[in-house]
């Protein structure tokens, strides 16, 4: 399920600042705070990696150091503050929002923050990434000779284009010729950069001002958190031994290198660093057993054979499953494409870890899967021949460009095969289990990307298809029952791994809590039958086509 991209920018008193914060996801997930290097505001972690960090099931923190952005600013050379301040604000921020232990991902010259967390303050930290940084040592090699010459003179702070041009030079010089450098989107984030600064000469100035002044306990060898090394192999101002050595120096740390990236984190990379970080930041829990999680599989049993049948999967298929949960429906696209692939998508790292364990029981060597949001994520260009989804596609914040991502992966005259629900109202799960756990009959007020309902209505979602350039759009109704389980016990324990029951629960005291499960048990004894717990459906098959052609490369 996509969740709402972004909270918004806002100003946090903390230790006497103000610091802009933005965050993305939910809080409820593990934290992961993104700390940029010297000069750097938040803008430099990129918009579109938090999102696909938080589409993994993380909540995503980004903020503006001191001197940077929107936060408190100091004159030019006078900077009021150490490292050790910057590392309060860090803790700050995690404790602003609820999170006792965060996961810490430090840039740069920054990477101080993380030392000094680290080593100060093990209970705040879950886990260390450092990206681009290092130990320090004398006997590390320098920046590479072409840097000096490649970087310009600093340039006057009151001429926002001389500054403009002095950062994408700088950043150019820093990718040490990295093939994934952007002059053109490096220069729309510098002009941003610069335009939201309190003062841009102090930007430019006064972090290279501070005083180092910690840890207080230790260094890099006393850090017992887990810790993950980033490095590019053409980092021309830290060269690649300076993260080798800091991998050597941290006790049990993993070094991740980027084939073809300087002192930064180009966008090309991101399916490395991205999957990378959220093995690293997973909480610690034993492997799910096909009880701990909801059985969409079970519930749909009326469903799948109709819903297999639609698809037509050809040997050679490449299919494109989205929302693939615990992956019946990619497992099945691989049985049949067994000259293909079949590549599952879902946001929950729990349900995909089921897919993979029982793809690999079954011994399916054409299947994968991937943790990630299909509105935002880069798809290969024109390569596969079917889009499949049961049930999978409603959970958007914005879905035409959910569907505008999704066609440009496909190749021209690829198919698209959707199983959607209708309206809420014709859907007797939905409104019966509303009615026993809230008392009411009166819907919930819908919520971008939390609506299962987004797409019952055919003209609007064939207006959707239809501006994400799909055409030959059919919909036919599809009236099955859904399943909950043998007995009104068992569909009780079902009912409530669903998200809407738990949140409406978690809204009650407990007394009314009490009441509406009284309710919801009296509910799902009422539609047991012989064969088990069953509710009225009604769902849309979706079929329809792509209409683009192929990319000038194909």
């Amino acid at each position: 399920m996509t969740e709402p991209l972004s909270s918004g920018e806002k100003l946090l008193e903390i230790n006497g600042v103000e610091l802009c914060v933005e965050t993305y996801g939910r809080p409820a997930n593990p934290a992961v705070l993104l700390i940029g290097g010297a000069t750097a505001s938040m803008l430099w972690w990129e918009a579109e990696l938090c999102q696909r960090i938080a589409a993994c099931e993380r909540f995503v923190i980004r903020y503006d150091h001191r001197d940077t952005g929107r936060s408190t600013s100091y004159p030019p050379g006078q900077p009021g503050y150490t490292i050790t301040d910057l590392t309060a604000d860090a803790l700050g921020i995690l404790s602003a929002f609820g999170v006792e232990r965060g996961h810490l991902v430090c840039q740069s010259m920054f990477g101080g923050i993380g030392l000094i967390a680290g080593v100060d303050h093990p209970d705040r930290v879950a886990s260390l990434t450092f990206v681009s940084t290092t130990t320090g040592e004398a006997t590390l090699p320098p920046p590479v000779a072409e840097l000096a010459a490649d970087t310009p003179a600093a340039p006057d702070p009151a001429d926002p284009a001389a500054v403009v041009n002095f950062i994408v030079a700088s950043v150019e010089a820093c990718s040490g010729g990295s093939p994934h450098f952007d002059e053109v989107a490096t220069r729309a984030l510098a002009e941003r950069h610069v335009a939201r600064a309190r003062n841009i000469a102090s930007t430019l100035a006064n972090h290279y001002a501070i005083e180092f002044d910690g840890p207080a306990r230790g260094g890099f060898g006393d850090i017992t958190a887990p810790t993950l090394v980033v490095h590019g192999d053409r980092d021309p101002l830290l060269p690649l031994p300076h993260g080798e050595a800091l991998r050597d120096a941290i006790p049990g740390s993993k070094l991740l290198i980027l084939a073809g990236a300087g002192h930064d984190l180009p966008g090309p990379l991101w399916d490395e660093f991205v999957p990378a970080l959220v093995r690293h930041t997973a909480p610690d829990r034993p492997s799910p057993r096909a009880g701990d999680l909801f059985d969409y599989d079970a519930e749909l049993r009326r469903h799948n054979e109709l819903f297999r049948a639609a698809t037509g999967v050809r040997p050679h298929d490449r299919v494109l499953d989205i929302g693939c949960g615990a992956g019946q429906s990619t497992r099945e696209a691989a049985r049949a494409a067994v000259a293909g692939s079949a590549l599952g998508v879902d946001t929950s790292a729990r349900m995909l870890d089921h897919a993979r364990r029982l793809s690999d029981e079954e011994g399916l060597r054409n299947v994968a899967y991937l943790q990630a949001d299909a509105q935002i994520h880069r798809f290969p260009p024109a390569h596969f021949d079917l889009c499949v989804s049961r049930f999978g596609t409603m959970f958007f914040a914005d879905l035409v460009a959910t569907f505008t991502n999704i066609a440009r992966a496909l190749r021209p005259a690829a198919r698209l095969v959707l199983l959607v629900w209708q309206s809420r109202e014709r859907n007797e799960w939905s409104t019966e289990f509303h009615r026993a756990l809230a008392g009411t009959a009166a819907p919930p007020v819908p919520v971008p990307g939390q609506d299962p309902f987004s797409l019952a209505d055919p003209s609007t979602t064939e207006a959707i298809l239809a501006a994400a350039g799909f055409g030959e759009i059919h919909f036919t109704d599809v009236h099955e029952p859904v399943y909950y389980g043998p007995d009104s016990a068992a569909a009780y324990d079902t009912v409530l791994r669903l998200r809407e029951p738990q949140d409406l629960l978690s809204t009650m005291d407990t007394e009314a809590a009490d009441h509406a499960r009284r309710r919801l048990r009296a509910t799902l004894a009422a539609h047991g039958t012989d064969d088990g717990v069953y509710f009225d459906s009604r769902a849309w098959l979706i079929t329809a086509r792509h209409q683009g052609a192929l990319p000038d490369s194909q």
